[in-house]
């Protein structure tokens, strides 16, 4: 046998830090003997080894040791051994094995950490009804700072309206002071005035009658202040003025002309620059455009687009003012009917097509009245 009570097989793996680190353990309370048990039967009984109650257990049997191994420099130690006295090294070195935490872990970790930081929870009643009425006071506030900047919005609109309001009646009062510092009848301004003021919606029908005609109002400042032969772009007389002024009217709907300035040219006469607002109609389609309509009836595609356009035409009507007779001697008009009917078909070609038969020109003149 190589080894005995004081060398255990295995004294080459325990260190003396182990060895020395053993230390007695403490006696249970109910191992101290009290006064009564220190006679010495009494301490001999106490202390007698006890019998134990489970049968014996098998004899030692020694088993043959390979001395030339056990004693060998390079033997190999076993597994079981190695394990054992790497765990008793672990719990006697004093060092405790970390945590590894894997960086998604960690950044994790710290997140949450700085979140809690972040939203300071209030830890009593008082700083939770603090902290209420300061969120409530910032959304009143907030709610404040949004009806002022409405209230300024809708202030800087007004503003924009009334300015433009103003310019408008500025322009109005403009043309009135214009208006009313006119000479006398020997220059023809009044009478001018006066006849857009009869005719700026055409002729009208009267009372329950749909027919539509002139006034005795209208006819009698014809012949009070243009001359019986007067000339005009399609014809002469006074009876040819209203023929032309009731083809506007009868074929059109919603006539409307208005004034936007009036002066003397540099020969002598009387020129004012008007706009004409019409609206194309089916009774429009079938006298003034009749080629836009089939023979069955329909509409072809040039109609359709026409069909219930407001037409807004820029134009220059000139008078001849003749200071002997006071009265007019020439009354040419002429608006612009092209440059609307390019905007609403869009190219030069339908534009033709509409103007190939139709009863009007492109300078707004009629080729036949009724």
């Amino acid at each position: 046998m190589d080894f005995y009570t004081l060398r255990p097989p295995n004294y080459r793996f325990l260190s003396d830090s182990i060895i020395g680190g053993v230390v007695q353990r403490r006696r249970s309370s109910r191992d101290v003997v009290s006064e009564e048990y220190r006679a010495p039967q009494s301490y001999r009984d106490y202390y007698r080894p006890r019998q134990p109650s489970y049968p014996a257990t098998r004899p030692y049997e020694s088993r043959p040791v390979n001395r030339t191994s056990c004693g060998s420099e390079r033997s190999v130690i076993p597994q079981r051994d190695a394990e054992a006295v790497l765990g008793l090294l672990s719990l006697t070195s004093g060092t405790k094995r970390q945590r590894v935490e894997s960086p998604d872990y960690s950044s994790r970790k710290l997140h949450c950490a700085r979140t809690e930081a972040s939203t300071p929870q209030p830890e009593t009643d008082t700083e939770s009804l603090n902290s209420e009425k300061q969120e409530a006071a910032a959304a009143k506030c907030r709610e404040e700072k949004r009806l002022d900047y409405m209230h300024d919005d809708r202030i800087s609109h007004l503003k924009k309206q009334t300015l433009k309001l103003r310019e408008e009646i500025d322009k109005v009062e403009y043309r009135r002071r214009e208006i009313s510092a006119l000479p006398a009848r020997h220059n023809g301004w009044d009478v001018a005035v006066e006849y857009f003021k009869l005719f700026r919606y055409g002729l009208q029908s009267r009372g329950r009658s749909t027919i539509i005609k002139h006034s005795d109002e209208q006819l009698a400042f014809l012949r009070k202040t243009m001359s019986p032969n007067v000339v005009l772009n399609t014809g002469q007389g006074h009876d040819a003025m209203l023929r032309s002024w009731k083809c506007i009217s009868l074929w059109f709907k919603d006539v409307e002309v208005k004034v936007e300035g009036l002066d003397r040219s540099a020969a002598g006469s009387l020129e004012a620059i008007t706009e004409t607002s019409v609206t194309v109609t089916e009774r429009t389609l079938r006298n003034v455009f009749p080629h836009l309509i089939s023979r069955n009836g329909t509409n072809c595609e040039l109609a359709e687009q026409l069909l219930g356009r407001r037409i807004v035409m820029r134009g220059l009507t000139r008078f001849e003012w003749d200071s002997a007779s006071r009265c007019f001697t020439s009354v040419i008009a002429h608006s612009d009917l092209l440059t609307p009917m390019l905007h609403l078909l869009g190219n030069v070609e339908d534009v033709a097509q509409v103007f190939q038969r139709s009863s009007v020109t492109p300078d707004f003149q009629w080729r036949s009245m009724v």
